[in-house]
């Protein structure tokens, strides 16, 4: 039907695993990707996407070769063991956790003209986890972003006109054993372009311009 050919829908999901070799460096790692389209006419159309990614990875840090050496007799050969090789960090744990979401709009509202306006969310957080000396040490860093994208064009003869800008504001927070930190991130630029151009677009003659904004405030006193 007509209703259904204005739809597309796409996804991919995939999976890659290792298991351990070397004490602690088994990775486990799901990514899911999936796109709706809906072609609402030849000049309009509206795409929704949400991407997201679990990881969980054994970060050991490496061979700890002083200790190797100390304690071998070979510590060369003893090196690519991994029943003998001693590491700097056989528990450390680093688990990730995305969510993408973003809906977007490509039109053409007039003749000879193109508008890309999106607008997204995005969520992360890291968590690391590791016991060193009987001392359980975590730390997770958590960000959270929204914004907005535009970027628009438009001819007529002898002109060409662009618009662009952007806007994101993000809040991160960071909390481990030790200590902590929060702060927000806010941003925008917004910028144009005029371009004057001959009939066989030979000679141009450009003017831009560009504006932008950024704070940062720290919340962590």
């Amino acid at each position: 039907t007509m209703v259904a050919k204005r739809w597309n829908y796409s996804f991919q999901l995939t999976n890659r695993s290792k298991d351990e070799t070397y004490k602690n460096t088994e990775l486990s790692l799901w990514q899911f990707n999936t796109k709706l389209k809906y072609l609402l006419s030849n000049s309009i159309n509206f795409q929704a996407f949400y991407y997201y990614v679990d990881k969980e990875q054994g970060l050991n840090g490496g061979v700890d070769y002083d200790s190797l050496s100390r304690s071998s007799d070979d510590p060369n050969a003893d090196l690519y063991d991994p029943i003998a090789a001693p590491f700097f960090a056989p528990n450390q744990k680093l688990d990730v956790l995305q969510h993408n979401v973003g809906l977007r709009t490509l039109a053409k509202p007039f003749d000879n003209s193109q508008l890309d306006l999106s607008i997204f969310y995005r969520y992360g957080l890291d968590e690391l986890r590791d016991i060193r000396d009987s001392i359980d040490y975590k730390s997770n860093n958590k960000s959270k972003s929204y914004g907005a994208a535009l970027n628009y064009s438009y001819t007529y003869d002898f002109l060409t006109l662009q618009l662009f800008g952007n806007y994101q504001k993000s809040d991160l927070d960071y909390n481990s054993t030790y200590d902590s930190t929060s702060y927000k991130d806010e941003f925008y630029n917004l910028g144009g372009l005029v371009t004057l151009h001959t009939s066989d677009k030979r000679l141009k003659l450009s003017m831009f311009y560009k504006d932008g904004y950024r704070e940062v405030t720290d919340y962590s006193y």
